[in-house]
């Protein structure tokens, strides 16, 4: 139930961290889902609204528990940016820690903290040189 507590529907609110400085900021849903006969838990993006002029977000992420390394595979698609991430999910602590490499072959890391049955906290970080840079986060409230 790592992710299963996730699933039902969730309003977000989000804010990128770009390296110029501006911090755009978004708002949309996220509706998680078991699927293939309970062997998954996809999820689906959506933004709705965002405060500069970029694409909205549309994107999926499926995930599977893989018993042989005890950890969940997860990959994350968005067609609008053509973008496939693959990433390796366990318990860390309090919080489910997502690992993997960007496409620059860089480590990141996506991150849910602070999850209740009513809310979470939700924040992506890229390893730069030896620290790690958030780059976006949200926070997400279930929809009643």
């Amino acid at each position: 139930m790592l992710f299963g507590q996730l699933v039902g529907e969730w309003q977000f609110e989000g804010i990128e961290y770009n390296p110029d400085g501006r911090r755009p900021t978004d708002k949309g849903e996220i509706r998680f889902a078991w699927v293939l006969q309970g062997r998954a838990i996809q999820d689906l993006w959506i933004e709705h609204e965002r405060s500069d002029a970029q694409r909205k977000i549309y994107g999926t992420t499926v995930r599977i528990y893989d018993p042989g390394i005890d950890a969940w595979r997860i990959t994350w698609m968005d067609p609008v940016y053509g973008a496939v991430q693959s990433l390796i999910g366990r318990k860390a602590g309090d919080e489910i820690v997502m690992e993997g490499k960007n496409a620059e072959d860089n480590p990141i890391r996506w991150i849910f903290s602070q999850v209740t049955p009513s809310s979470f906290h939700w924040r992506a970080e890229k390893l730069v040189g030896d620290t790690w840079q958030k780059y976006e986060e949200l926070s997400a409230h279930r929809k009643k």
